[in-house]
């Protein structure tokens, strides 16, 4: 599957906003609706945007010239010079934490994008993304992982902080 553009993720971007804005006003007018789950990230979003870092060169240069699809036997996959590279995103919000599976630990890089605040009308502050390669050297086991965890265990960790209204 090809990545959505960077104007449709915008899009989705608002619809999110719209969503997270509903949710937090309908749990400060009714008390029950603390029970009801926070929309998620939907994947297409975190996935299309890392395959546009990707080629931007903003993330893990060194795959920038490789061809990108989603989806298959990864989150992302690359393709360079006939080496296929297996890349897994994850994406948080403010509560900033995430579940490794399996796949995560196989891949070759681990890409986390933790908008923060993002979904919740502060797209003009940087989201936060994390690489790092060959993530089973750092984390043995599936399992939930805290961001605070996820930056502790990974020595190898790269940290880049991007505002997405550059990606116009």
């Amino acid at each position: 599957m090809d990545a959505l553009s960077i104007l449709e993720l915008a899009e989705i971007r608002k619809a999110l906003v719209q969503i997270f804005a509903f949710t937090l006003e309908l749990q400060k007018s009714n008390p029950l609706a603390c029970y009801i789950k926070a929309p998620q990230i939907p994947s297409i979003f975190s996935e299309s945007l890392t395959v546009h870092l990707l080629r931007r060169g903003l993330i893990l240069p060194e795959l920038q010239a490789a061809t990108f699809t989603i989806g298959g036997i990864a989150d992302v996959t690359g393709i360079q010079d006939k080496v296929l590279t297996k890349i897994e995103v994850k994406a948080t919000g403010d509560k900033g934490f995430q579940r490794l599976g399996i796949k995560d630990l196989q891949a070759d890089y681990l890409v986390w994008i933790h908008f923060n605040l993002f979904f919740k009308g502060q797209a003009h502050e940087p989201m936060t993304v994390w690489t790092v390669a060959k993530p089973a050297r750092f984390f043995q086991k599936p399992g939930i992982l805290t961001m605070k965890n996820f930056k502790l265990k990974a020595a190898a960790l790269q940290e880049h902080s991007i505002a997405f209204d550059d990606l116009h």
